[in-house]
């Protein structure tokens, strides 16, 4: 089923156990596309579950990766319409991430080679709506496709001389918004300081967009 469907399903099987939920309208759309005074069901594209005990009170069963209250990364910040539900305002606005919970890190090592040259070993840790979405998303696409992608976008710049040996992405790993991505490169030049762009980081930012979701 599509959002609508999960959401649907979520709730029942909560006010089965007692627990009071209703469904929420939101826009994904990017820049969101809403506003209050216009009556018009079509400013909304996706279905989540308002369920006002909980905290955060937003869950998103069209998330196969997500635990309670994690939502994909262009939820937060949104306008959702919460409906059937006692409140003076049916509107509220979900949450931005804050710094603690959206982070992004990254270790590099670099090992001489005996015949000249090196291997630049650079872990990417993701942890957020980010994260989620590189969770819910790479590892749905085949290993050929990854690799292609790497080699032809996101490694460009990444030094002057290195070249992509392997990759590594986390397999089985649980619920949440963590993420970690292993590339190991080989150079064969000596490597320098200046040879490693602060930019690495951001080019991967787009490996998640790089793949279509699955189909929800």
């Amino acid at each position: 089923g599509d959002c609508k469907d999960k959401a649907v399903l979520l709730l029942s099987l909560l006010r089965c156990a007692g627990i009071d939920g209703y469904p929420a309208l939101l826009s994904t759309d990017e820049p969101e596309w809403f506003d209050p005074l216009v009556p018009d069901m079509a400013q909304f594209n996706h279905m989540i579950a308002y369920v006002p005990e909980a905290e955060p009170p937003w869950l998103d069963p069209t998330c196969n990766v997500c635990r309670a209250g994690d939502l994909g990364e262009d939820s937060y910040g949104r306008t959702a319409l919460i409906i059937g539900s006692s409140r003076d305002n049916p509107l509220d606005t979900i949450a931005e991430t804050s710094a603690d919970d959206d982070r992004l890190g990254r270790k590099i090592r670099v090992t001489p080679l005996s015949t000249g040259g090196c291997t630049i070993d650079l872990k990417v840790q993701f942890r957020g709506p980010l994260g989620l979405n590189l969770k819910m998303n790479v590892p749905s696409s085949d290993a050929a496709s990854i690799r292609e992608y790497l080699e032809s976008q996101q490694l460009v710049g990444l030094t002057r001389t290195a070249r992509l040996v392997d990759y590594t992405l986390p397999e089985n790993s649980p619920k949440g918004p963590e993420y970690e991505l292993a590339v190991r490169l080989k150079s064969d030049s000596s490597f320098e300081k200046g040879d490693m762009y602060g930019t690495v980081p951001i080019n991967l930012y787009q490996l998640g967009n790089r793949f279509s979701r699955p189909d929800t």
